[in-house]
């Protein structure tokens, strides 16, 4: 299944003006409510495929055919419909993380943050395409970074890398699931889940950096 990650419960992002704590902590919920409802979504296909025998053996007319098409029916459906919602998650998983780490490289370097990373984050066509830009190392000390960290932003190169050299998907994809029938030849409840869970698990350790970096003292 997959994780959600929460965010932490003292105040913090006060500093940081413009409303871009209450932008950050959109995005984060955005990304774990497409966490859950990808969840469902792997339920219900995996119900749809019990139904249809799908990847058992069993015998082929063991239902009625107007039953039989129904349950193929609702097979398909339960899969495009998965399919568009993992979309969504790598959508919103990748904005979380371009919004989160552009906000904690600027605050670590003692830099103005750039609001509009935060009001207009990246999308994934621009990830895949140039994901050094998009989702930058964080470290936290200078020339030194957090394993934990250091480890999820490899994940995220090591997903995209995926995508890409598998030549099965359109960038564009991942921007907007109505281009999935035109543009999508690839398992995206392998490759996108993938890639999603990568970006949220580095988006959220950057926004715990954030919210240590903007705590409000008691």
């Amino acid at each position: 299944m997959i994780e959600t990650h929460y965010l932490p419960d003292w105040r913090w992002g006060d500093s940081l003006g413009h409303g871009l704590a209450f932008d950050l902590i959109d995005l984060a919920d955005t990304a774990n409510e497409g966490a859950l409802l990808v969840n469902e979504a792997l339920v219900l296909v995996q119900r749809a495929a019990l139904l249809t025998g799908a990847g058992a053996e069993r015998p082929t007319n063991r239902l009625p055919a107007p039953r039989t098409r129904l349950a193929e029916d609702w097979f398909g459906a339960t899969v495009c419909y998965q399919d568009q919602l993992i979309v969504t998650y790598v959508r919103g998983c990748t904005q979380l993380a371009s919004a989160a780490v552009a906000v904690a490289t600027a605050l670590l370097a003692d830099h103005p943050v750039d609001i509009e990373a935060v009001k207009t984050p990246a999308l994934p066509s621009t990830l895949l395409r140039k994901p050094h830009a998009v989702v930058l190392p964080l470290e936290l000390i200078p020339a030194e970074r957090d394993p934990e960290l250091a480890a999820a932003h490899q994940a995220v190169l090591d997903a995209v890398e995926t995508i890409i050299s598998c030549g099965h998907y359109h960038p564009e994809v991942f921007d907007d699931p109505r281009l999935l029938d035109e543009r999508h030849g690839g398992p995206l409840e392998v490759d996108g889940l993938v890639l999603g869970q990568a970006l949220h698990r580095y988006g959220a350790g950057c926004l715990s950096t954030v919210a240590v970096l903007t705590a409000t003292p008691d």
